[in-house]
């Protein structure tokens, strides 16, 4: 019954030229510089059409649609008496409205309709990113303040190989980064969490996530990174895309196609997490 219910939804939706409707209404900040308000049931297709590409794998899109979905009730919860919510950027999570949006991504949403992950019966911050490369990173190396035990966990993840973003390099000179780099300091995925700076002007300590801010995203995907010097020439070879807190997208990709569901898709980036239901 529960596959023939989740059929017609889709067929009605389809008939009908509407996006699945319901639950609480998300303010969505766009490129514009305008403020939007549109159901977060809605709001999802435009952020599957935004996050993930078209052809990837349904467990892995449905996994999305219960993550973005617990990000933007968390989001909205947070605001208070912000303007909006949620950016439509990489800030928070791409959003782009769609004239033809993919089946595939309504019947996410329809599948996972009002899913959220909480722990200890509230909604939690369900950070994601593209790419760990190989290993998870912990919120509170990322992020100042407390966060609930799903997202302060590290553990190796074999499934996100097929990134093109698995291993990068980028290469640089003394004169942009401003002196000459030593690694002080690693955390237990290996990522860099201090760095020093030296140059003729004094030593410098910097964290890793503020000197790949500074240097730019675009150039240093992640802080799991080596650094090899040569002269004034400073080449970094990394791992992964992103933060590594919380799901990893191509990791998703790659347990969905090994037959994972998105349930357990869920289980694994965020362990001790409980997936319940959202009133609509």
């Amino acid at each position: 019954m529960k596959s023939l219910s989740i059929a017609l939804l889709l067929f009605l939706s389809a008939c009908a030229g509407r996006l699945p409707q319901g639950g609480p209404l998300i303010r969505v900040s766009t490129q514009e510089s305008r403020v939007i308000e549109i159901p977060v049931e809605e709001y999802l297709v435009g952020v599957l059409e935004g996050e993930l590409p078209s052809d990837w794998p349904l467990e892995a899109v449905k996994a999305q649609a219960v993550v973005s979905r617990t990000y933007a009730l968390y989001q909205r919860e947070k605001a208070g008496s912000a303007p909006y919510d949620v950016t439509s950027t990489t800030q928070d999570q791409v959003f782009r409205r769609s004239k033809k949006p993919s089946a595939d991504r309504i019947q996410a949403v329809v599948e996972t309709r009002g899913e959220v992950l909480r722990f200890e019966a509230n909604l939690i911050p369900a950070y994601f990113h593209s790419s760990c490369g190989g290993i998870s990173e912990k919120a509170s190396q990322v992020w100042e303040g407390e966060f609930p035990t799903p997202l302060e966990q590290f553990h190796e993840d074999p499934y996100c190989e097929a990134s093109p973003r698995t291993h990068w390099t980028y290469e640089s000179t003394t004169e942009e980064i401003g002196g000459t780099l030593q690694v002080l300091e690693r955390d237990e995925s290996g990522r860099i969490n201090l760095l020093l700076i030296q140059s003729e002007q004094g030593d410098q300590e910097i964290t890793g996530n503020r000197f790949r801010e500074k240097l730019g995203y675009d150039k240093l995907r992640s802080t799991l990174f080596d650094i090899d010097t040569a002269e004034d020439r400073i080449r970094f070879e990394g791992k992964g895309s992103g933060h590594g807190v919380g799901l990893c997208q191509w990791g998703a990709k790659g347990m969905a196609e090994q037959g994972h569901s998105y349930r357990e898709i869920l289980e694994f980036y965020y362990p001790g997490a409980e997936l319940g239901h959202e009133p609509l």
